[in-house]
C-alpha cells in the first residue's frame, strides 16, 4: 500500500515528478488528466473526445491497469501536498452546445476516484512556482529542456507530517470489486496543444 512514508520509492514516482515539473515550468495549476497526457498514458485527441461527450468515461481510453491508475492518483496527491499545492475540485462539464452534462472519469462512478481525477492542484504563491525548502533534502534535479528542473526527484529528509482530512480524501482513492484490473486503450499518444477548458467551474478555490 502506497503511503506518505514510502510513495517516493514507487516506480511511478519519478515519472509523475517529471510530468508535474514540466507543467509547473509554465503553469500554476497541475491537472491530473494533463499529467496522464504527459506520462503518455492518455492521447490528447482521446481527451478531447471525452470532453465533447464522445467517450462514456475517461478511463476507457487511458492506457494502463486500473489499479496502477489509482496508485498514480494517490502518489500525485502526496507529491502535490509536498509541493504546497492546494487542492481545488473542478466541475467537469461536456464541451459544446446543448444541455450541460457532467462528465465521468470512471466506469462505476466511485465518488473518491471521481474526486481524485477532478481535483486540480494550485500553486497559491505570487509569481512562478517555487519548491518548498526542506531541511536535510539532497537535490537530484529533473532535467527539462537541458536545464535543471524545478524541484527534486528524491529527498533524504524525513517524510512530511500527517496530512489534513481534506487532502486525505483526495489522495486516497480506491476501487472495489472486480473493477481493479484490466487494460485500457491502444493508440500511441499524439502530442498537440489543447487549450484549458473554459467552462470548468472551480468550486473550492485555494485559500
Amino acid at each position: 500500500m502506497v503511503n506518505l512514508s514510502n510513495y517516493r520509492d514507487d516506480p511511478l514516482y519519478p515519472k509523475i515528478v517529471r510530468a508535474v515539473a514540466s507543467i509547473l515550468e509554465h503553469e500554476k495549476v497541475v491537472v491530473p488528466v494533463e499529467v496522464l497526457v504527459r506520462m503518455d498514458l492518455l492521447d490528447r485527441d482521446k481527451l478531447v473526445d471525452w470532453r465533447h461527450g464522445r467517450v462514456p468515461y475517461l478511463e476507457r481510453v487511458i492506457r494502463g491497469n486500473l489499479t496502477r491508475l489509482s496508485r498514480l492518483l494517490r502518489i500525485l496527491g502526496f507529491h502535490a501536498h509536498d509541493l504546497n499545492l492546494k487542492p481545488s475540485w473542478t466541475d467537469y462539464r461536456r464541451w459544446g452546445k446543448g444541455q450541460s452534462q457532467a462528465l465521468r472519469f470512471t466506469k462505476t462512478g466511485e465518488k473518491k476516484l471521481e474526486q481524485a481525477y477532478a481535483t486540480h492542484f494550485v500553486w497559491p504563491g505570487k509569481g512562478p512556482f517555487r519548491p518548498p525548502a526542506v531541511k536535510g533534502q539532497k537535490d537530484e534535479f529533473v532535467i527539462l529542456g537541458g536545464k535543471p528542473g524545478l524541484f527534486t526527484t528524491r529527498s533524504t529528509a524525513a517524510p512530511p507530517g500527517p496530512a489534513s482530512a481534506a487532502f486525505c480524501s483526495v489522495a486516497h482513492p480506491h476501487r472495489t470489486g472486480k473493477y481493479a484490473s484490466g487494460a485500457l486503450g491502444r493508440k500511441t499518444p499524439q502530442p498537440q496543444n489543447l487549450e484549458p477548458p473554459r467552462d470548468d467551474r472551480v468550486v473550492n478555490k485555494p485559500g
